[in-house]
């Protein structure tokens, strides 16, 4: 296949079919997104709108310009992807509250598992269809399915969650042990995009006024987002797949805390 690369762009487009693209990208100004009634421990998907879809493109379009080539202009797409899934895994295991993303004692790059993170991530189900709405593969399928990739695309949940358990630890410190083809890995380090997106992210969640347990819902429509704009660039099966993988094992793998790098620092 040839290398998957989006052409020169200041940043993320409008919707498909638009002539022209969106402005350079960056964080949204503040609006408000109403938090549903219901158990405020359990994220609660906004009404899709325009709003929301909006600050989605804004952040795609923020990581689209961090994986672009200064010289060229070009994006490798799977990078691209990469870098918003991992940002969305971490988003999932910052909303599941199991860990504080700042503050902790526990080993980066470390797995961790628990079923408050399943929940949010699926809703702890077996299977692509009946997944609740707000729910970080709710939002990809609800946003996806049918129109842009087909279900069985997405395969089998079980699977998935046996690769990432198994493969975890088999790949180097940082990484995603992924099922692509070799030419399709990422080149970018999934807990360092994690870490770079990290302020975008929070910003984001402040300006939509979002809970922390909401914090994966603007994430995740980012890459739904990403997923349909590089829809002709890249093979769907492949796209799916990497975004699927480092999604799950980002949201199960211990972050990288910005103390650690200030002790670092003091230590030089």
């Amino acid at each position: 296949m040839v290398e998957s690369e989006t052409p020169e762009t200041p940043g993320a487009p409008e919707e498909p079919g638009a002539s022209e693209t969106a402005e350079t990208p960056g964080i949204p100004a503040a609006f408000a997104v109403p938090v549903l009634p219901g158990n405020p421990e359990i994220p609660r998907l906004p009404e899709p709108s325009d709003r929301l879809r909006a600050v989605a493109r804004d952040l795609a379009g923020y990581a689209l310009s961090m994986v672009k080539d200064e010289e060229t202009g070009r994006v490798r797409v799977e990078d691209y992807l990469t870098l918003l899934a991992s940002a969305a895994g971490e988003a999932v295991l910052v909303a599941s509250g199991i860990v504080d993303v700042e503050f902790n004692d526990l080993n980066p790059g470390g797995a961790i598992l628990g079923a408050a993170i399943n929940d949010v991530l699926s809703g702890d189900k077996a299977s692509f269809t009946g997944l609740p709405a707000d729910s970080a593969l709710g939002i990809l399928v609800e946003r996806l399915v049918p129109d842009v990739f087909p279900i069985e695309l997405f395969g089998s949940m079980d699977d998935l969650f046996k690769h990432v358990v198994t493969n975890f630890g088999q790949a180097p410190w940082g990484e995603v042990a992924t099922t692509v083809p070799e030419r399709n890995k990422p080149a970018i380090l999934p807990l360092k995009a994690a870490f770079d997106l990290r302020d975008a992210v929070t910003a984001v969640q402040e300006e939509l006024g979002l809970p922390v347990a909401q914090r994966h819902i603007p994430c995740v429509n980012a890459l739904a987002f990403a997923l349909e704009q590089t829809k002709s660039a890249i093979e769907s099966d492949v796209a799916v797949t990497l975004s699927l993988e480092v999604l799950f094992t980002m949201s199960k793998m211990v972050p990288v805390p910005k103390h650690a790098l200030i002790d670092e620092d003091e230590e030089k």
